[in-house]
């Protein structure tokens, strides 16, 4: 597994793990992404897959790493 470019192929629903992008989370927090983050599109933005209160959501990742099939 390497890291490779984000690709609109990867809307498709599927969890990936993506860097490089801001955390934004309830609309409030907004950092630079300093660890990589599980994601999925949900038709808006990456969704960061976690149950930690209001939604979180990395915008603009620059790469993205496959996870292994499973």
């Amino acid at each position: 597994m390497s890291w490779r470019a984000i690709t609109e192929d990867d809307k498709d629903g599927r969890r990936l793990v993506v860097a490089g992008g801001t955390y934004v989370r309830g609309n409030r927090l907004i950092l630079p992404q300093l660890f990589p983050s599980m994601v999925a599109w949900d038709g808006q933005d990456w969704l960061i897959c976690d149950n930690e209160g209001e939604k979180a959501v990395i915008r603009n990742p620059k790469r993205a790493l496959d996870l292994p099939e499973g």
